[in-house]
């Protein structure tokens, strides 16, 4: 079934998006403004790591929960939930703030985590539901910049608000009770935030849940059986274990990169919190920008040529980021690397939504975050014990850098189709300015056999670019396949069908389409275009094979200078 989310249904999604990270950010940025100013570079180092694995807890141990909520209830009411339970929490803070009660306020980041772990899934599969496939990077996108933007201005907001409240109402700042005293009447805007963000939650689009017959067990849960299953659930499709470990990398380097960062600012170029936090909200900004270019190139479809792009100029910017004195060029490499860190997340977590069973959706995505999460939080136990045993934030980020290489290593191997749009670029010489329509209708689990009616040669890289599955290609004999086809056949184990004959073409094709290939034949030739509808004709009268037919256009629509506009059109026929 396919819905179209009202604009002011889109909004209010995004303000969701948006409040709930910035009411979470901003008290997370308080604590840590707190400990800053009243900290040593080695305290401070310690405290934001056990601050940050404070927050990934409740995604170890509610994922399959939250997963389970998603699919069971409409995400509509998750969300409205969850929107609501902030409320008494910032106002529980509040007063936490006024009577100075540190520890309690620290402590409650944990409750925070909590409600963003159930709502998470909710809000991610939503996208899908409301939204439709074809809008799945734009909308990740969107999201993507929501949230980031919360992140850096909330980082900022409450900052620059801690510091200001505190130097005018506090003469001197000796303990940390006194230091969360002096901002305290900041609570109230937590509070005023979190009671708009539960009024826009009436504002959305209502689906209908996605298993509303499923059951959770407790006993399923002590015992691991649910984890054990929603690891089964996501890991059903090769390229979505491959996008979540990716993920998870990912987290991991920058989740212990914001944690030790700041005391590196500190203890070697003598930074203020101010430069520190800002240093860091900067990256946020590039994140926005990175979300929002992927999305901008992936109209109607999904752009991995980013992937190893990304990887490797994140890993160049670890290496300067380890090296740089200069406040100035830390802030621009700082936006340089969260740019490409925006560029890599959007493309692995809308092939994620794509590849994932819709009934599945939530669990899916549940056990990204969780994945996400055991990586984030060992790599902090692992920071928390090198900071234990005085091991210098230099030699962290020098591990942090291998990490980085290890995952570009990891991407260049596992992401063959990546190298499709630089193989056309040189073979061109002109960028490809693609355009996809009707990307749902490659949605289908089973084999999809591609019917391509006009004349002209069937351009497989412009195909296999609008299409976030292989690709596998029928082709006649002393025909040849481009070198990136080759590497990305090779890597799936799936060689091209070559045509002798009609029986034995039927025959391999029917086993490709049983074991769930997408098949797109290139006849170059008439005979072979005749040869082809013949085959087209003997699948449909005698396969037993349950496939679905899916029609494809390419159109060259404009050419410029530096580039040439495609449009593929996809469409479902049976």
């Amino acid at each position: 079934m396919k819905h179209q989310a009202a604009p002011k249904s889109s909004f209010a999604f995004l303000s969701i998006a948006f409040l709930n990270t910035f009411v979470d950010i901003g008290h997370k940025a308080l604590m840590m403004d707190t400990v800053y100013a009243t900290s040593t570079a080695h305290q401070y180092t310690l405290l934001s790591s056990i601050v940050n694995a404070l927050m990934i807890l409740p995604y170890l141990f509610l994922f399959t929960f939250s997963g389970f909520i998603a699919d069971r209830w409409p995400k509509i009411l998750i969300l409205r939930i969850t929107s609501f339970s902030t409320i008494p929490l910032t106002i529980f803070l509040t007063l936490c703030y006024f009577q100075g009660w540190f520890w309690p306020a620290f402590s409650t980041t944990v409750l925070m985590a909590l409600q963003s772990v159930l709502n998470s899934p909710a809000k991610y599969g939503y996208i899908r539901e409301a939204f439709g496939v074809s809008n799945i990077a734009r909308l990740n996108a969107m999201v993507q910049a929501a949230v980031i933007i919360a992140i850096v201005v909330s980082q900022a907001v409450f900052t620059f608000s801690a510091n200001a409240l505190v130097a005018h109402r506090l003469a001197e700042v000796t303990t940390r009770a006194k230091f969360i005293t002096g901002f305290a009447p900041i609570g109230f805007v937590l509070v005023a935030l979190s009671v708009f963000e539960f009024t826009m939650t009436f504002r959305l689009l209502r689906l209908p849940a996605a298993d509303p017959q499923s059951k959770y067990r407790l006993s399923s849960y002590v015992t691991g059986q649910y984890l054990r299953s929603y690891l089964r659930t996501a890991f059903h499709k090769r390229v979505i274990f491959i996008c979540m470990i990716g993920l998870s990398l990912f987290f991991a380097i920058n989740q212990e990169l914001l944690a030790i960062y700041g005391g590196y600012l500190k203890e070697s170029v003598g930074s203020s919190a101010d430069f520190a936090l800002s240093s860091i909200g900067v990256a946020g900004i590039g994140i926005l920008i990175g979300a929002m270019f992927a999305g901008r190139i992936s109209r109607g479809f999904i752009e991995v040529a980013t992937i190893p792009l990304a990887t490797l100029a994140m890993c160049l910017g670890l290496i300067f980021l380890s090296q740089l004195r200069s406040e100035p060029w830390i802030v621009v490499m700082m936006l340089l690397y969260g740019t490409f860190a925006g560029m890599l997340i959007v493309p692995l977590n809308a092939l994620i939504q794509f590849h994932a069973k819709p009934a599945s959706l939530g669990k899916v995505l549940a056990t990204n975050n969780f994945l996400q999460m055991l990586s984030m939080f060992a790599y902090l136990l692992f920071g928390i014990v090198l900071i234990h045993y005085f091991f210098s934030i230099a030699f962290q980020l020098n591990l942090l850098i291998v990490l980085g290489f290890v995952g570009l290593l990891a991407s260049l191997y596992y992401f063959p189709q990546s190298f499709i749009r630089y193989e056309r670029f040189y073979l061109t010489r002109s960028m490809t300015d693609l355009r996809v329509e009707g990307l749902s209708a490659l949605s289908h689990e089973g084999g999809v056999l591609l019917d391509h009616q006009s004349d002209r040669v069937v351009d497989w890289s412009l195909l296999q670019m609008a299409s976030p599955r292989f690709l596998h290609s029928v082709i006649w004999p002393g025909q040849e396949m481009t070198k990136s086809y080759h590497y990305y056949s090779k890597r799936l184990n799936k060689a091209p069908i070559i045509v002798t004959s009609i029986d034995q073409a039927v025959e391999q094709i029917n086993l490709a389409l049983q074991a769930g290939d997408m098949i797109c034949a290139i006849p170059e030739q008439a005979e072979h275009r005749q040869m082809w509808s013949a085959i087209v004709s003997r699948l449909a009268s005698s396969s037993q094979v349950h496939y679905k037919t899916v029609a494809v256009e390419c159109d060259f629509q404009k050419r410029t200078r530096l580039s040439q506009r495609y449009c593929v059109r996809w469409q479902a026929v049976s």
